[in-house]
């Protein structure tokens, strides 16, 4: 999507860019093991764990919104993630793991801003 950032005061030209919002961030507590801070890539259908894809090798492929709203995520055969506002339950498919509760954020809007008198910055 474009967008465009438009200055308060009119000493500054007004800036251009794009923005992403297929991206889901959040926390999840797993009860059995730790904390972990994971990044939902929509589109890719894939979960990284306690990093950026391409700065982890912890990540779960086949995640997929099973909504519209994208409030139920299944993960393959191993777990389904259900949101409700900021709150998480991951539940597992096996009772060999208990469940685990977490919290997200509104869906986080990366992209990048092109300043015509400076050069472009990328934001999330």
């Amino acid at each position: 999507m474009f967008t465009t950032v438009k200055w308060l005061t009119n000493d500054r030209p007004d800036a251009t860019g794009v923005y992403d919002g297929e991206v889901i961030r959040g926390i999840v507590n797993f009860p059995d093991d730790r904390e972990y801070f994971f990044n939902f890539y929509k589109n890719e259908e894939t979960i990284y764990w306690d990093g950026e894809k391409g700065e982890t090798s912890n990540f779960w492929k086949s995640a997929k919104c099973t909504t519209s709203s994208c409030n139920q995520i299944k993960v393959s055969d191993q777990a389904t993630i259900s949101i409700s506002g900021s709150t998480l339950t991951l539940k597992f498919n096996t009772a060999a793991r208990p469940d685990a509760s977490g919290k997200v954020g509104e869906t986080v809007i990366k992209g990048s801003v092109n300043f015509p008198y400076d050069k472009e910055y990328s934001f999330n």
